[in-house]
């Protein structure tokens, strides 16, 4: 019998999906399918004036080999870096008080 996956593996899993659905076959992402997939899974990342000037900064900046596309390694920095503002965001709504949610008990 297996072992169900833990959170942070299903998490892991989903993102690897998300990657996947943009970047197709060639397991690498191109500029447009790159701003399909911030349009789509970033939307709070779009609202500024300066969106398409952003978004070109951004694949410029995550693409650190210069090969015109952001392979899965290059996004992982894009997912980094939203985790970290939205770890920043958690805490100034929550008054920068920790909140702590019980974890089930290991058997």
């Amino acid at each position: 019998m297996s072992k169900s996956k833990t959170q942070m593996q299903v998490l892991a899993d989903q993102l690897i999906d998300v990657f996947h659905k943009y970047a197709g076959q060639s397991d690498t992402l191109d500029k447009q399918e790159f701003k399909k997939m911030i349009l789509e899974q970033f939307p709070d990342c779009v609202e500024c004036p300066r969106k398409k000037q952003a978004k070109e900064q951004l694949f410029n900046e995550l693409d650190t080999n210069k090969d015109n596309v952001v392979n899965f390694e290059e996004w992982t920095r894009l997912v980094g870096r939203f985790l970290h503002c939205s770890h920043e965001k958690f805490h100034q709504q929550h008054g920068g008080q920790q909140q702590q949610q019980q974890q089930p008990q290991q058997q």
